[in-house]
């Protein structure tokens, strides 16, 4: 094929456009990706809140913050690996270990600290309401809330 033939028939300009295209969706995937994974358990004044971020890289933060006016929220970083429904985070600074277990409760997801997964675990919290268990706990919501 003669290239001026290419350029005439529009086969330069769609192969640009396409280029274009291509560009823009891997921008816009490696956006999404590269959005954290958050939980919090919407403390604040009646009890100390926490939001922990989860990055796709296997970074986290973990914020602690209050409701209390001038006080300014602590940042704690590092990374984490995550085993099926176990996240084990570690601390850069000091280099300590937590481990969290994921559990699914009426549309969100809660991460269990050892002794709270225990608790769940053992049906100590059965007579209460499934809520109890997972007060103050953090957390997220798997669908899109509607008020």
């Amino acid at each position: 094929m003669n290239i001026s033939k290419f350029h005439q028939s529009g086969g330069f300009l769609f192969s640009i456009h396409f280029a274009t295209l291509l560009v823009l969706c891997i921008l816009a995937w490696s956006v999404l990706i590269s959005r954290p994974t958050i939980y919090d358990n919407e403390g604040g004044f009646a009890y100390g809140g926490y939001r922990l971020s989860l990055y796709p890289s296997g970074k986290y933060n973990l914020e602690t913050y209050t409701d209390v006016w001038n006080q300014p929220p602590d940042l704690e970083k590092g990374t984490f690996k995550r085993d099926r429904e176990t996240y084990t985070l570690r601390d850069d600074e000091i280099g300590t270990e937590v481990v969290y277990h994921l559990v699914r409760s009426n549309e969100a997801e809660y991460l269990l600290d050892k002794e709270s997964y225990q608790r769940y675990r053992g049906g100590e919290d059965s007579k209460a309401p499934a809520v109890d268990i997972f007060y103050g706990k953090m957390g997220r919501c798997l669908k899109s809330r509607e008020y």
